[in-house]
């Protein structure tokens, strides 16, 4: 016997042709006729019970294949044996008798009905009706085999004839249990209401097991290995229905300490089911398979209830007190597991939990419910939060009056926070806006985002504004939306603050002080005794758009006390007003250094391909122009940047760049051996590595000397310079 998961399938029988064999007088109340029957069967398929799912409704197909067999016996009046359990064998394509000698034969009258059952046993031998042969059948206990679980599926039908075809439809005699476990599950066992030990069948990545119905609930008890760790589970008031399937899930269940009693769990795709936690503190939930559970109700102590944003394909641990209040779990290795919407926000509680270590232990799904972030600019957080590498989906805050708005409000001096995947993130705040965190003074590491981030002032794609702080290999993408300050990775960095091997791949938009990592890099006078802040090792891949002035591929301004942009490079368009370039907007006294830049750069006045002005006490040095244009609609261009007291050092720029329809490029202006507007290289050139090491001619003595082994590689011939990290 064959079966899939697919539409009903029927069978259509051949002829079997014995009529020379057969004996009168073994035939009675034949009327003398010697007509063997053409048997046609039909099987149907298993239909679905009470516990089910809609994505499987469809029902199980059962094929009778070739060397199956059934059973025929033939009944007057319900109280006589015509013939007697007579066996036929399937070839493929027709019903034949397994004894050529043996066939059903043809009988007139009325009350005449032919039993048939599958698959055939001599035990059958003198039944004459369905129940007395489904009471003397008993499916095997260990069905792992096929040929095991193929022989305990019993089918029944009762035959309709039309002159001497014999047309049958058997359908299932026993229930089809379905068990759905996670991968990886091994050595599944199962009793039922405490009986024999029963092995099912693996199959289609599900566990089947052919039994007995039932005219009550049963409850079924049951193990299985995972990894080499052995699970148990129970479950009660289940139904086995005849010609049904009984699909259960059981993936791991929730574990829950410090509560016993009914708990109400409610999924995101509107389904709820009720469920009891006894004193082993499992909670088996009937329905989970592929959900993800919303929220629980404990419906015994006053219906508390707790958000959770998790799928029920890994075990989900609660924790709670006398009162039905939520409790942090034990530290493991130091931290504190979190693996819920409701123990993500438990660590607002107090000044201790915000000092805390925690560790994401599942991919969460905040389900785009309103989030509070964690810590505030009064409350910050100050401890080690570790997402494990796993995500966060769905953050959501939509708030345009709220302040230091993120996954994290604000971080304080001490505070980590590292490898977090947050996806689809949709945030909406007003000043010190960031998918990670509104304001940092921390340390963030290894953190990807990607979404809509929204805000006024300080907004960036992973921290609003950082100070003292640092940001280190993240990745944004998405689009980063604010007014000024605006940064595809962070919107303000400042006093020694960094930004170091991070990606941009956002749409940043915004007015003033606009960059695709960093809107602005900032050390105000009266802080000389602090350091300046780096963006160092950094790409940006985005189109930047500012309707304002200081807009930059990196950064949009750095300004004051020796900022440094330093081996970065920007690929996407850029375009603003006044100070708009490649890679810088706006520089003084400050500098950008071994960087590049190959998008198009669009604006009004002081344009440059790496830096739109570069002010008294700036410097851009030892930096490439690649753009296909620059373009300045009123005044002030340079192929590499525009200098008002500034200072451009050892620069190159690509000899095919255009400034498109906005005024001409003025030929450069020679300080200390080089070209404002950049020394000439080729197509080609822009390709080699020696151009960016050890190239130098007479107009430029001195060699750009960028670090190949350590922050830079290039396919030599093939492409421009990327960083050692990508």
């Amino acid at each position: 016997m064959k079966f899939s998961k697919i539409t009903i399938l029927i069978i259509i029988a051949g002829i079997a042709a014995v009529l020379s064999s057969c004996r009168k007088d073994a035939v009675p109340d034949s009327a003398g006729r010697d007509d063997a029957l053409q048997i046609n069967v039909t099987a149907a398929g298993f239909t679905f019970g009470n516990i089910g799912t809609k994505a499987f409704n469809t029902g199980y197909t059962t094929t009778l294949s070739t060397g199956d067999r059934i059973g025929i016996t033939v009944v007057k009046d319900g109280a006589i044996i015509l013939e007697n359990n007579i066996p036929y064998v399937y070839n493929g394509s027709a019903w034949n008798p397994v004894n050529p000698a043996s066939a059903v034969h043809y009988f007139p009258g009325s009350n005449i009905d032919y039993l048939v059952y599958y698959p055939y046993s001599p035990v059958m031998d003198g039944k004459m009706t369905t129940a007395e042969i489904v009471a003397n059948f008993s499916p095997q206990t260990d069905q792992s085999a096929q040929n095991a679980y193929d022989a305990s599926d019993l089918m029944t039908g009762v035959g309709v004839l039309n002159g001497i075809i014999l047309s049958v439809t058997l359908t299932h005699a026993l229930s089809l249990i379905e068990f759905n476990f996670p991968t990886g599950v091994s050595s599944v066992l199962f009793e039922i209401e405490g009986g024999a030990t029963l092995i099912p069948f693996f199959f289609e990545g599900a566990y089947r097991y052919i039994a007995r119905s039932q005219n009550h609930s049963v409850v079924l008890t049951g193990s299985y290995t995972e990894g080499s760790e052995k699970k148990y589970w129970q479950l009660a008031n289940v139904m086995l229905t005849a010609g049904k399937t009984c699909r259960i899930n059981i993936f791991p269940p929730f574990f829950i300490e410090g509560y016993m009693g009914g708990i109400q769990v409610f999924y995101t795709d509107g389904t709820n089911e009720i469920a009891t936690i006894t004193d082993n503190g499992i909670l088996k939930l009937v329905n989970s398979a592929g959900k993800t559970i919303m929220r629980i109700v404990l419906l015994d102590k006053g219906n508390k209830d707790y958000l959770i944003g998790r799928t029920t394909e890994q075990p989900i641990c609660l924790k709670f007190d006398a009162n039905g209040d939520l409790l942090f779990r034990p530290a493991i290795v130091g931290y504190v597991p979190i693996g819920s919407y409701a123990e993500f926000q438990k660590i607002n509680g107090d000044a201790t939990s915000r000092a805390g270590n925690y560790r994401q232990e599942a991919n969460l799904d905040l389900m785009n419910m309103a989030w509070t972030p964690v810590g505030n600019n009064s409350n910050r957080f100050t401890g080690a939060c570790d997402g494990n590498h796993k995500t966060i989906s769905r953050l959501s805050i939509n708030s345009a009056s709220m302040d230091y708005a993120g996954l994290f409000g604000a971080i304080g001096v001490g505070g980590l926070v590292q490898n977090f995947d947050i996806i689809d993130v949709n945030i909406t705040g007003r000043n010190y806006v960031g998918s990670m965190v509104g304001h940092s003074e921390g340390s963030i590491t290894n953190c990807k985002t990607d979404g809509k981030i929204s805000g006024a002032d300080y907004t960036g794609g992973i921290a609003g504004y950082t100070t003292r702080s640092s940001i280190k290999a993240c990745n944004s993408g998405g689009s980063v939306n604010g007014r000024d300050w605006v940064g595809g990775i962070t919107g303000y960095l400042t006093i020694g603050s960094s930004v170091e091997t991070c990606v941009s791949n956002a749409l940043v938009n915004g007015r003033d002080r606009v960059g695709g990592i960093a809107g602005c890099v900032f050390t105000a006078n009266g802080e000389t005794g602090n350091p300046g802040s780096t963006i160092n090792a950094c790409k940006s891949a985005g189109t930047v758009i500012g309707t304002g002035n200081m807009i930059g591929g990196i950064a949009g301004q750095v300004i004051r006390n020796n900022n440094t942009v330093r081996n970065c490079y920007s690929t996407g368009n850029i375009s603003g007003a006044n100070n708009v370039g490649g890679v810088v907007g706006n520089v003084n006294d400050s500098s950008v250094e071994y960087c590049y830049a190959t998008g198009a750069v669009n604006g009004t006045s002081s344009i440059g391909g790496v830096a739109g002005l570069v002010n008294t006490g700036g410097f851009t040095r030892n930096c490439v122009a690649l753009n296909p244009i620059v373009q300045a609609s009123t005044s002030n261009i340079g192929r590499v940047a525009y200098p008002v007291g500034g200072n451009l050092i050892y620069n190159l720029a690509w000899d095919g760049m255009s400034n498109g329809s906005g005024i001409p490029f003025t030929g450069g202006v020679l300080v200390a051996h080089n070209r404002a507007n950049g020394k000439n290289i080729t197509s080609s050139q822009a390709r080699m590595r020696t151009t960016y090491v050890d190239y130098v001619d007479s107009d430029l003595p001195a060699p750009l000397g960028w670090d190949f082994i350590n922050t830079w590689k290039i396919n030599e011939g093939n492409g421009y310079p990327t960083l050692q990290w990508e």
